[in-house]
This record gives C-alpha cells, structure tokens and sequence, in this order.
C-alpha cells in the first residue's frame, strides 16, 4: 500500500467504485487515512513481522455513513455502514495461503465466522478479499452457492469457502457472470482465481437487478481522474503512473522480455517521481515554517490529519434502548430522541452555539431548553430582537413558533399597538409560566 494509495483512489474513482476490500496492506496499526479525492481507508494492521493486512476504502458519501468499524486481526476487517434505507456489512478477508499452516488457517475461518454470526440477520453482508483458494470451473452439487463460471479445478481451500458459502448461505457473485477472463492473480506463467466476493443468497436479485446499473451505473473505465487531493501529487507523477500502467497492460498481453523490461524501468521511474515530489513538498513546508502564517496552517493541518484517521467523523444515526440501529424512521427517532435523558443538555449546547453572535448577556437574552426569553427596554427594540433571532435561527434550519410565542408587557406608557411576527399577532399575557 506504501505511496499507491492516491493511484488507488484514481482508479475507483475512474470505475466509479464506491467500496474497495484491499489485503496485503502491510501497514501497522489501526487506523484510517485519506487517500486523496474523498476516499477515505480503513485499515487493520499487519502483524508483528509486517505481514498480511487488511482495510477498506470508502467514497466521501459512504465514509459519513459509518455505524462501526470491527477490526477482528491483521486478515479481517468489517465496516458498517448504512446505504440508502439498508444497513450494509462490508468484510475484507484475507485467507492464509495454500502452503501455510492449517492451525492458522482454522482460525481465520473460525474468525470470520464469528464476526459473520454477530450480523443481524435483516442486514446486508458483503464478504470480499483474497480467499487464496480455487473453487473451480463448474460444481453443479452446490447449484445456488456456485453459479457454474469459474476457473481452473477446486482445491481443499476452496473447499472450506464452499463449506463457508454453504454454512451462512451465501453465494459467490463471481460465479455467476460468464467473462473471457476469471484470472485475479498472475505470477510467472500461472494464472490463478483467488480473489471472491461473497453475498447473502436471499439478497442476490438486489446485486444482479438493482447493483449493476442504479447504484454503481456504467462506466468504460477511461477518462482523467480529477480534483487531486494528495499534497505531493503533480502532473509529472500523474505520467510516470500513467506510463507504469501502459506497461502493465502491454507484459500481461505479451509477456516477453522487452515488456518485461519496460514494466521494470516504469516501476522504478515512478518511485523515483513519487520521492522527489514528496522531497519537494516537505522542503516547501519546511520553509513556510519560517513564518508565522506557515506555523499556524501547519496546526490546522495537524488537526485535520488527526480528525482524518478517526473511523467516525459524522454522527447520522441513534440507537433504541435494545440497540437497533435508527436511521430510517423519524417518529422512532424523535421518540428516542425526546426520552434520552441527555436531550435537554444536548439542546442546550445546540443552542448556545447556533445563537453565538446575536445571543445577549444576562438578563436581556435568556435560554430555558427550547425556550428563549429576550427582555428589552421598548415594544420597538423588542420587535428588532425577535426579527434578528428568527432570521438567524431560521438560516440555520430552526424555526420560531407563531402560535406558542407570547409577550409580557410592564411599561403602560408603551402604545397598545399589536405585537407581530410576519404576518401573525403575538399575544400578550399577563404572566408567564414556565
């Protein structure tokens, strides 16, 4: 993942993919990363020996649409988010090889397992990653699980993925499209099937009739990525990885040796782009230093780079006392909303920012939960007050209610002119009750 993550955010943004499950990250820690253009990266770590790795990229949309992030180990990561009216589930695996241990291998199975039995069964489930397994061309005893397009012969790890896909009733999308080439992975002159995406059973008329063309549309893949974000990138990069992708292209077709030499010489001309941008843009950044205008950006730099490697940067749903999920339904929500014992404080805080600015001190502006009292010498400044705070409030998606607004009046002095707001009349009182 080191320095391709801005080539991966252009890639999904040039195949209009919203969600991407990588492996092999081979990044410590656990944490989230902007990659540049609103994609956004979460990722699970790689174990003691820098090993494995796993995490999953989000389009800006998405990325504030996140319930929770369950990073399980350095091969499983789950992200769960809500998509239009349904919760999703999006899992990135990464299986441990063909030749490495079986103890290992039972516990990544075991692993995903449990993080799949802790899904409530009315969710969706996106399983995707490197499976290192072969479940084969064709395998008409399990009709439903496998669709009948595949590649090579099944092995004993695409075995215990069939068992998988048959245990949690799932099915395996790759399967049941007929393409020229199933090839996900190539080394040497071996080409290989490791790489699934797997989705519920019961599910699967939303991907085949719905996925295809509502929500992902169509796309030829071509077309220069736009609105570059990553703070090194520039237009001598951009070539450099444009010509390393040429040149992959050309050694999958014709794997001779001047192809060969070609991918080797782009692949080491864009690394040595990327290292002198990055050089550049630090030795740049250390000389705006020197002023006092650098050193403040640099704080505010440092704040949003802190904020971006949060999983949550938005809060757009609540739980109810059992803890499902609301998100759709807004009496539920109002209801929740209305018995949290938190509310009122809450709102309090709502308000004394949204009314920053026009809000007075004590006595004359006075702020009682979802009540505003505003106190003034005259009838006159009192309808300039109410006419500033309903502006501001109302800016602000807020809104004065007519018929609940009431005004006490002390001064007999004062005309018996009738107080309005719009063209509505407030009604006096002659005492308030809280």
């Amino acid at each position: 993942m080191t320095g391709n993550g801005r080539e991966i955010a252009d890639r999904m943004e040039r195949r209009k993919v919203e969600i991407l499950c990588i492996q092999e990250t081979r990044w410590r820690g656990n944490k989230a990363r902007e990659l540049g253009g609103g994609f956004k990266l979460f990722y699970s770590g790689a174990d003691d020996r820098g090993r494995n790795g796993v995490g999953i990229v989000l389009i800006s949309d998405d990325k504030e649409n996140i319930i929770n992030v369950t990073r399980k180990n350095d091969r499983i990561i789950a992200v769960r988010l809500i998509i239009g009216e349904m919760i999703v589930n999006v899992i990135s695996a990464y299986a441990p090889q063909v030749g490495g241990d079986e103890d290992e291998k039972d516990r990544f199975w075991q692993d995903l397992d449990r993080v799949w039995e802790g899904i409530p069964n009315e969710e969706r489930i996106v399983v995707a990653g490197d499976l290192n397994g072969h479940v084969g061309m064709n395998n008409m005893a399990i009709e439903g699980v496998h669709g009948g397009h595949g590649h090579g012969i099944v092995n004993n790890e695409g075995e215990r993925i069939i068992d998988f896909e048959v245990a949690s009733d799932m099915a395996i999308l790759n399967t049941f499209y007929d393409k020229n080439d199933y090839t996900t992975y190539s080394s040497g002159q071996q080409d290989t099937q490791l790489d699934y995406i797997l989705y519920k059973r019961n599910n699967m008329n939303e991907v085949i009739r719905q996925a295809g063309e509502d929500i992902f549309g169509k796309t030829s893949g071509k077309g220069p990525p736009n609105d570059k974000e990553t703070w090194w990138w520039n237009e001598e990069v951009a070539e450099c990885i444009k010509e390393k992708k040429e040149a992959k292209k050309s050694y999958y077709r014709n794997r001779n040796d001047a192809n060969r030499e070609r991918l080797k010489l782009a692949n080491k001309a864009a690394k040595k782009a990327v290292a002198i941008a990055t050089a550049e843009a630090r030795e740049d950044a250390y000389e705006e230093l020197e002023t006092m205008d650098g050193q403040k950006k640099i704080f505010r730099i440092a704040k949003a780079r802190d904020r971006q490697t949060k999983d949550h940067t938005h809060i757009r749903h609540m739980k109810d006392e059992n803890g499902r999920i609301l998100y759709d339904d807004d009496d539920d929500v109002t209801r929740r909303w209305k018995g949290s014992a938190l509310s009122p404080y809450i709102f309090d805080l709502i308000m004394d920012v949204l009314s920053e600015g026009i809000r007075r001190v004590t006595p004359w502006t006075m702020l009682f939960a979802d009540d505003i009292v505003l106190v003034c010498k005259t009838k006159a400044e009192l309808k300039r007050e109410l006419s500033r705070w309903r502006r501001a409030l109302e800016d602000r998606g807020f809104k004065i209610s007519r018929t609940k607004t009431e005004y006490l009046q002390f001064n007999d002095n004062e005309d018996d002119e009738e107080m309005r707001m719009d063209d509505e009349s407030i009604k006096r009182v002659a005492a308030f009750k809280y």
